[in-house]
């Protein structure tokens, strides 16, 4: 067993579906990933933990080791799922600071595209993937205002 400490996460945003994800390392190039449902009538809204709530709370577990390659894949379509693409190409926002069109989402800054938020205010960034000169993902054009692009240590080319 790997001596690495697993990410616990509690979701309860949906109360009929709460419960527990636990990811881990168990085998050699593999992600363990366990789920635990809950009975949302069970359990304390205080419970950090599936140790901290009654057994009879537990309504179910499910456990699935994916390889490394499975669980990449896995996590690239979670940050697809999270973006909310707009209906018309016109509903885009436009960056503040770098000026690119990209996806509005729950997990971008309202006014600033993922790669300038990540780099002026440290939010976690696109894992890029370009087709057709945009990020599928995020709608990122690639620009970069002369601010990023000093922080970067990248040239300015705007």
């Amino acid at each position: 067993m790997s001596d690495s400490e697993p990410t616990r996460l509690r979701c309860d945003d949906i109360a009929y579906r709460s419960g527990f994800i636990e990811v881990r390392r168990v085998h050699a190039s593999h992600v363990n990933l366990e789920v635990w449902s809950l009975d949302p009538d069970a359990v304390n809204v205080d419970a950090e933990w599936v140790t901290d709530v009654p057994d009879n709370a537990v309504t179910g577990n499910v456990e699935l080791e994916l390889s490394v390659r499975s669980a990449i894949m896995l996590a690239d379509s979670l940050h697809v799922l999270a973006i909310r693409e707009p209906a018309t190409e016109d509903d885009h926002p436009n960056c503040d600071e770098c000026g690119s069109p990209f996806f509005s989402s729950l997990i971008t800054m309202s006014a600033l595209c993922p790669e300038c938020s990540h780099y002026l205010y440290g939010k976690p960034n696109c894992a890029h993937s370009f087709c057709g000169g945009r990020c599928r993902r995020c709608g990122w054009d690639g620009s970069v205002s002369e601010h990023v692009a000093s922080i970067k240590g990248t040239a300015y080319d705007g």
